[in-house]
């Protein structure tokens, strides 16, 4: 008996994708229309006008790309999606704007981006106003999240958030932005639409208006709402998670103050029956090099993946040692036909290609894991030179703490990120210890991965060093979707006393929301969130 036609589970996330379009689009008051023949486009958009429901005659072709995996290297502030050349070749030749609409149809959540370089859209002068709904303005995001489809209390929330960093960082700010840096905010361009975009943008909102009259709060602000760089919005939010953190602890913070009005002044100061702590926050972000290497695993990731949903096939194992372009290319010959083997033959196809080892498996495969290169940019040496640079910024304000999230790749793309917690945080102090120990007043290091969108299964856990004094590590599960791991060494006889601190304030960091939520006089997280 012939085997009958079927239907793929690829197939089904695509229509879903198509009707939530249709849905977010009506939402708006926008029309969408859907092709049934897709040759790279798969509908258009009618813009309307909101206040006069007039059709403006102006149109938005749109490309959706619908999946219930996560993108390519799909975090809670971004994600890489590689476009097919011919695809982006149709795109950009025509006379209508085109923009992709990403989406995960089975959680309701969905972005878009313009298919212009940069992301940005072309300059539209057919009349005055022309293209002003497609602005990057707060108006734009709150109409974004107005979906009747998502939870009121998750809408409700994710208003208030907009509405308080506008106040805050002034209307016009999300256009400066765009234009300083060619995107906006990640917390903000996503946060209507991805879970841990949104735990992001709802935690900086709710810091500020936790902190609000504390000392130095209006300096934090100013520089975040002047300064238009993605490492100065970094820096603000991190300052203002520790004052928050500690906030709530019972301690009194202030910002850009100095301890005893000598030296320069500390971006954060937390004081509580008896206890001082002085913090130099900052972040590490990648070097050229090791951006340029994620550039490669990335592109050649999303090739991979791509073939994957093209075929409905799992693609497991790893890929080895960096290639160059040619032998890259070869490789993913390799894999398309092996793609077309297991979808013909029901059958797991073997790969294996200058050090890559890999097996293609039929559709409907459910357990897999594709593995990149393990590639750093200076590693430890770099972070090793701003930590000594900063404690002697530290040092020169009466001394403390330094706090940092390191958001170079270390947490994610080398060897030490996937060591278990107490090798982490054994190595983590061996190195600090001898470089810190040097510099007269810091008391220790916090050391933390940033709070990441967790992909894949994660367990709460705590881990000391083997002596059980030199340090300390956790990794703790966050509101949306989220984890972070934190690893605190103390240098001194007085840090190990204050380390306990530190541990207290991001163990209970899960719990913070709530509380914040509560002054904010919104609802519960498990409202906003589910459970």
């Amino acid at each position: 008996m012939a085997r009958r036609k079927t239907v793929t589970p690829q197939a089904i996330i695509g229509e879903k994708g198509i009707a939530l379009i249709t849905t977010r689009c009506l939402e708006m008051g926008y029309l969408f229309h859907p092709r049934r023949v897709d040759h790279g486009i798969d509908g258009h958009i009618d813009l309307v006008d909101p206040g006069s429901r007039a059709l403006l005659n102006q149109t938005l072709l749109v490309q959706s790309k619908a999946s219930s995996r996560p993108f390519p290297s799909e975090t809670d502030e971004s994600f890489r999606y590689l476009c097919d050349e011919r695809d982006l070749e149709l795109w950009l030749s025509g006379n209508a704007p085109v923009i992709l609409v990403f989406s995960h149809p089975d959680r309701d959540e969905a972005w878009r981006q313009a298919a212009m370089p940069g992301g940005r859209m072309p300059h539209q002068d057919a009349s005055p106003g022309a293209g002003d709904e497609l602005r990057q303005t707060w108006d734009l995001y709150r109409r974004m999240a107005s979906s009747p489809n998502v939870r009121p209390a998750r809408r409700d929330a994710v208003l208030w958030a907009l509405g308080e960093l506008e106040r805050r960082m002034g209307p016009d700010w999300l256009e400066r932005y765009w234009e300083a840096a060619g995107h906006v905010p990640a917390e903000m361009n996503l946060g209507s639409g991805h879970v841990a975009a949104f735990g992001s943008l709802l935690d900086l909102a709710l810091r500020y208006h936790v902190l609000d009259g504390a000392p130095g709060i209006g300096r934090v602000q100013r520089d975040m709402r002047n300064d238009l760089r993605d490492e100065r919005r970094y820096h603000s939010a991190l300052q203002l998670e520790v004052a928050a953190l500690g906030t709530r602890a019972g301690f009194t913070a202030a910002l850009e103050a100095r301890a005893a009005g000598r030296g320069g002044p500390s971006d954060v100061i937390l004081r509580w029956d008896g206890q001082l702590l002085q913090v130099e926050t900052f972040v590490i972000l990648r070097d050229e090099r090791s951006q340029k290497a994620a550039r490669h695993w990335d592109w050649l990731m999303d090739q991979i993946r791509n073939i994957g949903w093209r075929s409905d096939v799992g693609i497991s194992g790893d890929l080895g040692e960096r290639l160059d372009r040619d032998a890259s290319a070869e490789l993913l010959r390799l894999i398309e036909a092996a793609a077309q083997a297991a979808v013909t033959t029901g059958e797991d196809q073997p790969v294996a290609f200058r050090g890559a080892c890999l097996r293609v498996l039929p559709p409907r495969s459910t357990t897999y894991q594709l593995n990149g290169g393990v590639e750093e940019g200076k590693g430890w040496p770099r972070v090793e030179a701003k930590l000594v640079q900063k404690a002697g910024q530290a040092a020169a304000a009466g001394g403390g703490w330094l706090r940092a999230d390191v958001l170079d790749g270390m947490w994610q793309f080398t060897p030490w990120a996937h060591a278990g917690l107490r090798a982490q945080i054994g190595e983590v102090a061996r190195l600090i210890q001898p470089v810190l120990g040097r510099v007269q007043g810091i008391e220790g290091v916090v050391l933390s991965s940033g709070a990441l969108l967790a992909q894949g299964e994660f367990h709460g856990e705590s881990a000391r060093t083997e002596d059980g004094c030199y340090g300390h590590g956790l990794r703790r599960l966050l509101p949306a979707v989220r984890v972070r791991e934190t690893m605190t060494v103390p240098v001194t006889p007085r840090g190990r006393d204050q380390a306990r601190i530190w541990r207290d304030l991001y163990n209970s960091e899960a719990d913070w929301l709530d509380w914040a939520l509560h002054l904010a006089g919104l609802p519960q997280r498990d409202q906003i969130f589910g459970h």
